[in-house]
């Protein structure tokens, strides 16, 4: 954004009181890592009471952005821009119910609202419902509930939600388990750049699950993942370094990755980097 297009945007949220323009700004200032200047700007279009604005203030208020922490105040603005029917006040309301943030925990009334919302079809909702279906939060454990919700999301363009699609087929959860199915959405997960997808590649490869066992393959999935990220493609690809599977035998290396395994979090990188180390 020049100087220009910056002091045009400026004029239509600070003097003109276009509330599109203003969260627009904020999402300038977050960018150029300015909270504070975020949080004045749409606390000035919040108190005009546009629901869109409450509700980004709420956001801000519940994460800290540009102001200190204040679950309660991060209610009553979800609260006020849900009563305006906005719906993802009406999501991020149920969220604060369901745990019990700022409010009397009530995982009924939470559920309720991120359904509403969900039924929407808002895909940020859906997600939540499924992860509420499969937790039980809010109502009975639903396996099949939770795989439709995630579907659902699929339908209307999320494209976060494969990984969870893949293993949903990948182990049988919600939906009937089928290898090959699996392997198409994380193929699919992989194009749409969800990271996770790449180390159930490779791992089913190394496994032959759905596909002919192929460690070269596999090894070329782990490698992807690890450069994304994934402790567990990190961890697995430090053991074809260790074992020599496909890959030369490299200890230097299978140590760097297990290290990187570990960083993410792998319990087990930490067991293998304390044999390395003996």
């Amino acid at each position: 954004m020049n100087k220009e297009e910056l002091e045009a945007l400026k004029a239509r949220a600070l003097e003109i009181g276009d509330v599109h323009a203003a969260l627009e700004l904020a999402d300038y200032y977050l960018e150029i890592n300015k909270p504070d200047l975020a949080y004045q700007v749409v606390y000035r279009s919040a108190i005009k009471q546009y629901p869109s604005a409450e509700r980004r203030l709420g956001y801000f208020y519940e994460k800290g952005i540009g102001v200190a922490i204040d679950y309660h105040k991060a209610f009553h603005l979800y609260s006020s821009a849900a009563q305006r029917g906005d719906l993802k006040a009406k999501h991020n309301l149920g969220l604060l119910y369901a745990f019990g943030l700022g409010c009397f925990k009530d995982e009924e009334r939470g559920f309720a609202l991120v359904k509403e919302a969900a039924d929407n079809q808002d895909t940020k909702a859906l997600l939540t419902l499924a992860k509420f279906y499969e937790k039980g939060i809010g109502t009975i454990k639903n396996d099949e509930q939770y795989f439709a919700c995630l579907h659902k999301a699929k339908n209307l363009g999320d494209k976060t939600i494969y990984h969870l699609l893949g293993y949903s087929a990948y182990v049988g959860l919600g939906t009937k388990q089928d290898y090959h199915r699996a392997f198409d959405y994380f193929i699919a997960g992989s194009e749409m750049h969800d990271d996770q997808c790449d180390y159930y590649l490779g791992l089913m490869y190394s496994k032959g699950h759905g596909v002919e066992r192929d460690d070269s393959k596999a090894s070329y999935w782990y490698q992807k993942g690890a450069n994304k990220g994934d402790g567990r493609a990190m961890y697995n690809l430090a053991l074809f370094y260790e074992n020599g599977i496909y890959l030369p035998r490299n200890l230097e290396k299978a140590l760097f990755w297990y290290q990187c395994s570990a960083q993410k979090g792998i319990e087990k990188a930490q067991e293998k980097i304390k044999s390395f180390l003996e």
